[in-house]
């Protein structure tokens, strides 16, 4: 659905559709707050305790997300306190007035190369009397308020703001949300049992097969769509599971020879110097060795040893 397409739907409806990570270029100073807008309805709770109702998204959640759009806290987003401080509140009695606790927060983030910061308060009661009449404090003010500040910051860059948008009041928003949290759901399950199918490939044909199941190009394209990095994710699996029954293959091929002669033949070939290429120093040092000991069980003449144009070059970087 393109921007055009979702406005029409909102006038028709009335109901605004949950955010897509696909959008035209003109939309480009929007590309975080699409990215971060929806929350899904498992990450948000009922406000209790206010005078007001409503929904609230859940801050780990929020930070999470954060660390998914941005990087690792302190490396790619972060924050400051600029100031806390205990105000006075409303009067309790005579000589008492109720505390509160303010902190000021300043969240930076990195974004294309670009450092952005965003400054919002937070407050909470420190100490009062509750509806009961029982005289409180509460020692985790601080905490809350900077917690407070901190979704703050976040709303303010996109983070959750179907819910500070008021989205969540309208009952056909969230069951359209609940929709696509079942459809991710179910990607992810088919994901997993995608994975499982290409690890369990033997052969190259196997692979191929895997590849061109309708319910894997679906799949795919479902998550080409959505800019979801799986999509890169199975492509790599598939490389790296060929590479893997390439070593298979190798190691069956050099366990059947019977000469020296026959192995250099074997390690001569582009085929293997190709398997080869695509492994890490570590896993060809692996190989190395592997290709060695089998050399000295089929020749373990010492001077047949030196002759060997594989031995020598192994020989020769090792000294």
């Amino acid at each position: 659905m393109t921007t055009t397409d979702t406005k029409v739907a909102e006038k028709t409806t009335g109901t605004k559709t949950p955010a897509k990570t696909t959008r035209t270029k003109a939309a480009n100073n929007l590309e975080i707050w699409e990215k971060v807008e929806t929350t899904p309805k498992d990450h948000q709770r009922p406000i209790t305790g206010k005078s007001y109702k409503g929904n609230s998204p859940i801050p780990q959640w929020m930070f999470k997300k954060a660390t998914e759009i941005f990087g690792p806290i302190g490396i790619g987003w972060g924050f400051e306190i600029i100031f806390e401080e205990i105000r006075q509140g409303a009067k309790i009695s005579e000589d008492h007035f109720e505390q509160m606790h303010v902190a000021k927060v300043q969240v930076w983030y990195e974004w294309n190369g670009k450092r952005g910061t965003v400054e919002h308060m937070g407050g909470t009661p420190f100490s009062g009397v509750r509806s009961s009449g029982k005289p409180f404090t509460d020692e985790d003010a601080a905490k809350k308020s900077i917690t407070d500040a901190l979704t703050k910051c976040l709303s303010l860059i996109g983070f959750s703001a179907d819910i500070f948008c008021g989205l969540y009041d309208d009952s056909k928003y969230v069951a359209s949300l609940e929709e696509q949290q079942e459809e991710l759901e179910r990607a992810d399950n088919a994901f997993v049992a995608l994975m499982e199918k290409v690890q369990k490939c033997q052969s190259d044909a196997d692979l191929d097969k895997v590849q061109n199941q309708d319910a894997t190009k679906r799949l795919i394209a479902y998550f080409e769509e959505s800019g979801d990095i799986r999509a890169e994710g199975f492509r790599n699996a598939i490389i790296k599971q060929a590479q893997l029954i390439e070593q298979t293959e190798f190691i069956k091929m050099l366990e059947k020879t019977k000469t020296a002669d026959e192995i250099e033949e074997l390690i001569a070939t582009e085929r293997f110097n190709a398997m080869r290429g695509a492994l890490t120093e570590e896993e060809q040092a692996g190989l190395n060795d592997m290709i060695n000991e089998h050399m000295e069980r089929v020749k373990p003449e010492e001077d047949r040893l030196q002759r060997s144009p594989f031995m020598r070059s192994q020989n020769s970087q090792g000294g």
